[in-house]
């Protein structure tokens, strides 16, 4: 099987891509006729079959080094989608050939679990860095891999012993709400109160709040006016949110690991992407889970860590039946921009020319709507920032506060240098009013975001987002 899935990447694509050629022939996974007892077989056909996809998956080695180089040499915004396709195909490729070189007929059943786990991490990069709507081909190998690990898994524990991931799991219970937004009289220009979800305000105020509307009264009360607004009763028919038999719901974080525990995924590492020692790790995500969010299996890690700002439905189709994109994703307005879809024109048009590629680049990958999953243990942080896309952020598990500041006060937000002028240098938490001293007082919206709430975060907007427990959220871009 793994040999047809490797002659079935597209000759067309692998010729358009640059690559070395697939070979005329590949070995079967299967031994032939001539294969000895033990070891592989030496017969003139296997021989020259071996050799030639050797000589291949060396190439394609070379080649998918050479596509990662220069992926990494530009700003992502001008990575063409034909360069992270050569990397895509060029790492699958080879990863196959590897796995068929290293096969054969008396192989030790843990040796090629090894080799076939290491097969999925290197498609699973190349799931990664492609266009989600080239993944067709990389998504059959990865399912052909899915049952060849399925395989070789060793047998089951015995019943009286569970396994360490037994449903349900046990997240730490929420923060009792009164402590979660209690402000610190402590908090001084260069103090920090570390207990606390923030000291900047210590009144919340919600934004509007709207259940189940329709797509005409969102359009008008929360496009066309620029209105964030939390969204009511939108999830409940979601499995991940436990709707159904409850059995695909995603705060039983032993669901997530069975689908999805096996697969590599890029953690953000450290306080929060604007802190010097923040660094992003390819881990699976079982390790993940098992490291940062059950700190009761060991101690727990003194650096935070956040799976944050990652599609990884559409790189494990599997989750996404679990949830639904909102029909709300259809309401835009012509040519709308973050310069122009709010009132005062206030976000400056090369701050938002600069940090739409990534975003351009996601939305167009997913139709026009990018999803992305946001998973982690309670404390995690996204930084004051603004987005170019509308943004709709659903909260599947957990809670987060979240504070909203109108486009209007952009000049007071003190936003970072290129590329990151979308980001304030403002620790909204424990403002520095010496450093800062025309940040607003206080946001526009201050507020928890609820599990199964949605809000919407109009183009623009700049959002601050603490996760008060540990939380999973998914945010739906679209323009």
């Amino acid at each position: 099987m793994l040999a047809r899935e490797l002659a079935s990447l597209e000759p067309a694509a692998v010729q358009r891509a640059g690559l070395h050629p697939l070979p005329a022939s590949i070995p079967p996974l299967l031994p032939c006729a001539h294969a000895p007892a033990a070891g592989r077989c030496t017969c003139a056909a296997c021989a020259a079959h071996y050799a030639a996809l050797a000589t291949a998956q060396h190439a394609w080695a070379g080649q998918r080094d050479d596509a990662w180089r220069d992926i990494h040499a530009a700003h992502w915004s001008r990575v063409t989608a034909a360069e992270r396709e050569r990397f895509a195909l060029a790492a699958t490729a080879a990863a196959l050939a590897r796995l068929l070189c290293a096969y054969c007929g008396t192989t030790p059943r843990a040796t090629i679990a090894a080799e076939v786990q290491a097969c999925v991490a290197e498609v699973d990069k190349g799931i990664m860095m492609n266009d989600p709507r080239r993944n067709a081909p990389l998504h059959g190998v990865m399912c052909l891999l899915e049952m060849l690990l399925e395989e070789l898994a060793p047998a089951p524990a015995p019943a009286a012993v569970p396994s360490p991931l037994s449903p349900p799991l046990s997240l730490s219970l929420p923060l009792p709400l009164s402590s979660a937004v209690e402000c610190s009289s402590a908090c001084g220009p260069s103090s920090r109160n570390e207990g606390v979800a923030g000291c900047a305000s210590a009144t919340l105020c919600a934004p509007p709040r709207l259940h189940l509307p329709s797509l005409d009264t969102f359009a008008q009360a929360c496009v066309q006016a620029a209105q964030p607004a939390v969204l009511t009763g939108c999830t409940s028919a979601w499995p991940a949110c436990g709707a159904g038999d409850g059995m695909r719901a995603w705060h039983d974080l032993a669901y997530l690991v069975r689908v999805a525990g096996h697969r590599l995924v890029p953690v953000e590492v450290g306080a929060h992407y604007m802190s010097r020692a923040w660094h992003t790790e390819l881990m699976s995500l079982s390790h993940f889970i098992h490291t940062y969010m059950l700190p009761t299996t060991r101690p727990a890690p003194a650096t935070p860590a956040y799976l944050a700002q990652h599609m990884l439905p559409a790189q494990v189709p599997a989750l996404q039946a679990d949830f639904s994109i909102p029909d709300y994703t259809v309401c835009t307005l012509p040519a709308l921009d973050a310069t122009t879809a709010t009132t005062g024109s206030s976000v400056p048009s090369s701050a938002a020319d600069e940090c739409a590629g990534v975003d351009t680049v996601a939305a167009q990958a997913a139709e026009d709507v990018a999803v992305n999953m946001w998973l982690g243990p309670g404390g995690t942080v996204s930084c004051l920032h603004w987005d170019a896309p509308h943004n709709l952020l659903a909260q599947v598990f957990g809670r987060k506060r979240i504070r909203l500041y109108a486009p209007l006060a952009t000049r007071d937000m003190y936003a970072a240098d290129a590329p990151m002028q979308n980001t304030s240098r403002v620790d909204v938490e424990c403002v520095d009013a010496a450093q800062f001293p025309h940040f607003p007082a206080t946001p526009d919206y201050d507020f928890i975001l609820e599990a199964g709430d949605m809000v919407y975060i109009p183009p623009g907007w700049w959002h601050h987002v603490r996760s008060l427990d540990a939380a999973c959220s998914l945010s739906f871009w679209w323009r």
